[in-house]
């Protein structure tokens, strides 16, 4: 190759150019991933968490088939609705083992701020509202159907920071809720006696609780590397998550760098150059 030609002032310039154009493209851009926002609507997701009432000394447990679905905005708000099956547990009641049927019912939606705190990180601030309920109590072969709810709602405050990409996938919240006092409706004189029952037992504060919402395959996403056959987000979660990764850690791309490290089975791994 002739030297000359290559290191020629001509082609010094027209590099000197193609570099400036593109440090002026990078310029325009800047400002506008700097203030992109990423909104959507998480449906179906799964609802899991429980409450450790400090009075008892036990862990109730969300059952299975609990859901989440919201409004969101990154950076924003978010504005979404929660709904569980009626379920049971048992606790000890008068040191004598009870079972109780249980409700968990939606008091306000939940609300909450998100709010951008570091290159691809965002802190989200809100509230959940709920009642708890007891529909029934199983003692010593014996069941009472009652209409028992917490006196208002039990307030739990959620905060967490957490990058994009883990928002749109799943978040969990912990802290401690006050569980106020319980009124029963029915069930007669024994039922209106079982009112200030529940309060002493169950009734105080700072009861620790956890709470986590995850998208629909999270999970299968999170360990495809254990399988040979690798999942594909699709739809507008997958949109999203691209988005963010994009913006904000583009270098971890879902499908695009998936930590892929060679073995002896498989010994060349795929290079995606775009």
């Amino acid at each position: 190759m002739d030297r000359s030609a290559r290191f020629s002032p001509l082609r010094w310039v027209a590099t000197l150019g193609v570099l400036t154009a593109v440090s002026a493209c990078i310029a325009m851009v800047a400002p506008a991933l700097a203030s992109a926002t990423i909104e959507g609507t998480l449906n179906n997701w799964s609802l899991k968490g429980s409450v450790t009432d400090k009075a008892l000394n036990q862990t109730i447990s969300l059952p299975a088939g609990c859901s989440f679905k919201a409004e969101v905005s990154i950076p924003g708000e978010i504005e979404g609705n929660t709904a569980c099956p009626a379920f049971s547990d048992t606790a000890s009641v008068l040191g004598l083992p009870a079972k109780l049927g249980l409700t968990l019912t939606e008091a306000l939606p939940i609300t909450g701020t998100i709010t951008e705190v570091g290159t691809g990180r965002f802190t989200l601030k809100g509230t959940a509202e709920d009642n708890i309920g007891v529909t029934s109590v199983s003692l010593l072969g014996l069941t009472l159907n009652t209409s028992c709810t917490t006196a208002k709602a039990i307030v739990f405050p959620l905060e967490t920071t957490e990058t994009g990409i883990e928002f749109i996938r799943h978040s969990s919240f912990s802290g401690t809720v006050t569980l106020p006092s319980f009124s029963c409706a029915s069930g007669g004189l024994l039922g209106s006696a079982l009112g200030p029952v529940l309060t002493s037992l169950i009734s105080g504060s700072g009861n620790p609780f956890t709470l986590t919402v995850e998208a629909p395959g999270s999970s299968t996403i999170a360990s495809t590397a254990e399988h040979t056959n690798y999942a594909v987000p699709y739809g507008l979660e997958a949109m999203a998550e691209f988005g963010s990764r994009l913006l904000f850690d583009p270098t971890k791309v879902v499908g695009g760098n998936d930590g892929c490290v060679p073995s002896t089975e498989h010994p060349y791994p795929v290079v995606l150059v775009h």
